[in-house]
């Protein structure tokens, strides 16, 4: 003879018995045999302490996606998930400015996230390299913060930039300093947007630069 669930004997359960969810005992009742001793008596025990402590919901069972407040999948959540994993959030809005390429602003966006190919990036891949020092000053390791905001041959750039347009540099040189240094300046709206897109030909420049210091590698 076959076995049921909880390895106990088919009993006979008939599917009436089913309808009335709210009722344990009448769940209970409706097996034909009740096991007497044994393996089987002790599961079913169990089930009859299980059955008494568990609420039925009225409500069909459906499968719920927890990723939306409105419990139903959609790819925009999914996609939000992932995105949030796998790249993280900065806590700053992505700029995106339409006065330059689309590349320049790809570009701002892989930088402030530090995704772009720094020798001291490589090597955390386990790329293995010659030298890990900033080729262009090769005074220490090659970071992103290092190369655009605080190399000592490439942070003239940004001074000068500040003496073009008559503004001050901020405060303290930083990369999340320099990605919102036009938010920070005294200039009209339509100012503001054009410097944005100077800074992000300056980050451009300065990337254009590297790769020819450094030759092919990885971009």
């Amino acid at each position: 003879m076959g076995k049921g669930v909880l390895g106990l004997p088919p009993l006979g359960l008939e599917a009436s018995a089913l309808v009335d969810r709210n009722s344990p005992e009448k769940l209970l009742a409706a097996f034909g045999r009740v096991p007497r001793s044994g393996i089987p008596n002790s599961q079913w025990i169990t089930l009859q302490g299980n059955l008494q402590e568990f609420i039925f919901s009225e409500v069909p069972d459906h499968v719920v996606w927890e990723l939306d407040e409105f419990g139903v999948f959609s790819v925009t959540s999914m996609r939000s998930c992932l995105d949030s994993f796998l790249l993280g959030s900065s806590g700053v809005p992505t700029r995106w400015n339409t006065l330059v390429l689309r590349k320049l602003n790809i570009l701002l966006w892989r930088i402030f996230r530090d995704r772009i190919p720094t020798r001291l990036n490589l090597r955390d891949k386990d790329i293995d390299l010659d030298s890990l020092l900033c080729p262009v000053c090769m005074q220490i390791g090659e970071s992103t913060e290092h190369l655009f905001s605080s190399c000592s041959d490439l942070c003239p750039l940004w001074h000068r930039i500040a003496v073009w347009w008559g503004v001050p540099t901020p405060t303290e040189m930083t990369i999340n300093s320099l990605v919102t240094w036009a938010d920070d300046v005294a200039l009209d709206a339509e100012s503001k947007k054009v410097f944005d897109a100077v800074i992000m030909v300056a980050f451009w420049t300065i990337w254009s630069f590297h790769k020819l210091e450094t030759g092919p590698q990885i971009t």
